[in-house]
């Protein structure tokens, strides 16, 4: 485009403009810099303002209005969990290559294998035992699992994720015991379906622990282990197991995984990182001021006619939020796989629910467990978003041409 400009303002131009040219422009114009895009898939462009404003006004209702005490001087009872894939030939060797090389290829030892990890931490930058999922088709874990972290939780699955039995199995093995006595207890999941199930919420009650659910596709923005803790993690892993090839030319399997996330696990977690993502989340301390919303992804093509935008935008989701048909779920879905059996349809009565509201407080009733159970179980309807935009694009174009 620049030589186009360059070539009708009369100027004389071989091919295209040069890289000294490029450079001159930068420093006439310093309020332009090279920045790497960021690739946001179609429902995390759903994330409005007004969705994270009701998440932080819900929160501090979270940490301040319960019958138990406010949580906002107890960092210790404020937990976050996630999960994620670390795969066993996850290698980027350094090597010499000729200067101006951009692609260095290396022969892959072929594994196309991983392992779950479900790990969580508290606002007080503790971190607790994590939880293996292996791929196993039998459901049974390996023998031979060598030194992983004190108190791991070893588990199988046929498909190597989390499922609602795993997470149920976690929540009731490994959280519960490992938690402080204290309560109440407050933690934060995102909208899995796995994290949030009828008999999870049971549990929760019992012990009075308080489940709040990030706002939907926000988990970039306002998980606080996305934010600190999986980075440093990854690439503590990509090193570890970098330095366990060359040292013992052995591939990763699943016996000796959990030694080498162990080292990854204890060089790259520490309480300064986990601190760190509460704090960029702006959940503890509890501050709104921290979140940018220029990271706030734009919600639809940006149109000549911002009226039109904007109506847009609510035409969008109003069709994905307010009228989608929810299915709810009884044989649970994993990751790896989107089949689900139902028994039967239900509309959501209340979307808010999906913007942060904590799912089961101790004070609420034990007979609202099956509402907030099928509110739960409402998988996004990502067609419906597509078609909404393709009608919205043509009524915007309508508008135009009248």
């Amino acid at each position: 485009m620049a030589t186009q400009i360059a070539i009708k303002r009369g100027k004389e131009v071989k091919g295209c403009l040069s890289e000294m040219w490029w450079r001159n422009f930068l420093k006439r114009n310093p309020e332009i810099s090279l920045r790497a895009t960021q690739n946001f898939g179609l429902v995390r462009t759903l994330v409005k303002r007004e969705t994270i404003e009701a998440f932080y006004k819900r929160l501090l209702e979270s940490l301040t209005t319960n019958e138990y005490g406010s949580l906002l001087d107890k960092p210790h009872l404020v937990f976050n969990c996630d999960e994620s894939g670390f795969e066993f030939d996850a290698i980027n060797k350094i090597v010499a290559a000729a200067r101006g090389a951009k692609h260095i290829p290396r022969v892959s030892k072929g594994q196309h294998e991983k392992v779950t990890v479900l790990v969580y931490g508290c606002a007080a930058g503790n971190t607790l035992p994590p939880m293996f999922i292996y791929k196993s088709l039998s459901g049974r874990v390996a023998n031979g699992l060598q030194d992983a972290p004190a108190g791991t939780l070893f588990t199988a699955q046929k498909s190597g994720w989390i499922d609602k039995d795993l997470y149920l199995k976690w929540f009731t093995e490994l959280f519960l015991k490992q938690i402080p006595q204290e309560r109440p207890v407050l933690l934060l999941v995102d909208g899995h379906k796995a994290h949030v199930t009828q008999e999870v919420i049971e549990a929760a009650t019992r012990n009075r622990i308080s489940i709040f659910c990030l706002p939907a596709h926000a988990s970039h923005l306002l998980q606080p282990l996305d934010l600190s803790l999986f980075g440093p993690l990854k690439r503590g892993w990509l090193k570890a197991c970098a330095a366990f090839s060359h040292l013992t030319s052995t591939v990763v399997n699943q016996r000796n995984v959990a030694k080498i996330f162990n080292v990854a696990w204890q060089s790259s977690t520490t309480p300064e990182v986990i601190r760190g993502g509460f704090k960029r989340a702006g959940i503890f301390p509890y501050d709104p001021s921290t979140f940018d919303f220029d990271k706030l992804a734009p919600t639809i093509r940006q149109s000549t006619d911002s009226v039109a935008s904007t109506s847009g935008i609510t035409v969008l989701m109003s069709a994905t939020e307010d009228t989608a048909t929810r299915q709810v779920s009884t044989a649970g879905e994993t990751s790896g796989s989107r089949k689900t059996s139902t028994t039967g349809n239900v509309i959501a009565s209340s979307p808010t629910l999906l913007m942060g509201d904590p799912w089961l407080t101790p004070s609420q009733p034990q007979s609202q467990v099956d509402l907030l159970f099928n509110t739960l179980e409402s998988p996004f309807k990502v067609s419906s978003a597509y078609e909404a935009l393709v009608s919205l694009e043509n009524k915007i174009g309508k508008v135009q041409r009248e």
